[in-house]
């Protein structure tokens, strides 16, 4: 009886080795792995595409290496005050906003925001050291709305109060060519504020139907209000071109002007003072012509979205 036991172990464990090598992979030089869960798709973010000097958002992370909840995106307060700050959204492995808690790890964002939220700090997530921030007055804060592309949140900005973010330190030097990228929805049908942009120029908002670039001299882009776009622009005077939900325009003149140092990114403002209405849910710019990367952004922008 023993010796039949003996030969039943012996023949499971033969068995058990068998099973092992068949399901287990094996590398190039012969070592064996452990089978297990195959890995998620690393995500790819539009730092994975390009390199920005810097990027803003709240719905996103900037890249494959600030995929996770170490990444703060975005400062909220209690809309109406100043401060304290009630909440920091912080990215995810997913590379999406992390809508079920917030940077200290406690607090759930929509309940801290159950009264609404107030963005007052967007942080520059290139490490570029420019985040954009609005401290000075409650009212002239965006807004976050949650749930406002693909389940991400966004930031709102409101013309007739004057919002908008400024970068800091104000220690930019903008030389032509660079490229500037956004994703956003005019909702307002006459509009002259930036997206994004510094001083008087920028990626800006038009006319019903119309955004638009301008470094001196205006372009104008078919774009219907109330709809989500993604814009990416290179600035190059005479040179420049533009791609907007997967159409690219080349050869179009933004004009030759230039921004010396001492500037600051403005989110929702053109010198003037001109102020945006609508959502922006990313936003930034990169040195140099990076139009060759048109198409791979926009086909980012809009996978990620959903739209």
């Amino acid at each position: 009886m023993e010796t039949a036991m003996r030969k039943l172990l012996t023949f499971l464990i033969a068995l058990g080795a068998i099973v092992f090598v068949v399901v287990s992979p094996v590398s190039a030089n012969g070592v064996l792995f452990l089978a297990g869960p195959k890995a998620s798709a690393s995500y790819v973010g539009p730092g994975n595409i390009q390199t920005f000097a810097s990027w803003y958002s709240c719905a996103f992370v900037y890249n494959a290496a600030s995929a996770s909840t170490s990444t703060n995106m975005c400062d909220l307060v209690a809309m109406g005050t100043t401060t304290p700050v009630i909440c920091t959204l912080r990215g995810t492995s997913s590379g999406k906003s992390d809508l079920t808690l917030c940077s200290d790890g406690v607090t759930v964002p929509a309940a801290a925001c159950s009264g609404g939220c107030s963005v007052t700090k967007a942080y520059d997530q290139t490490g570029g050291g420019h985040p954009a921030v609005q401290t000075a007055s409650a009212a002239a804060m965006p807004t976050l709305t949650f749930n406002a592309l693909g389940g991400q949140p966004c930031m709102k900005f409101l013309a007739t109060s004057s919002q908008f973010m400024a970068s800091t330190p104000t220690n930019l030097t903008i030389p032509q060519p660079f490229t500037g990228s956004v994703v956003g929805e005019k909702t307002i049908s006459s509009g002259a504020g930036n997206f994004i942009g510094f001083g008087s120029w920028g990626m800006t908002q038009g006319t019903a139907n119309l955004w638009g670039l301008y470094w001196g001299t205006p372009v104008n882009i078919s774009a219907t209000d109330s709809v989500f776009h993604a814009l990416n622009a290179m600035f190059n005077s005479s040179a420049s071109s533009y791609d907007i939900d997967g159409a690219t325009t080349s050869g179009v003149n933004v004009g030759t002007g230039s921004v010396g140092s001492g500037s600051a990114v403005l989110l929702g403002e053109r010198a003037g003072p001109s102020f945006a209405t609508g959502l922006e849910c990313e936003s930034g710019f990169a040195a140099g012509d990076q139009s060759a990367n048109f198409a791979a952004m926009n086909s980012n922008q809009h996978s990620r979205y959903g739209f």
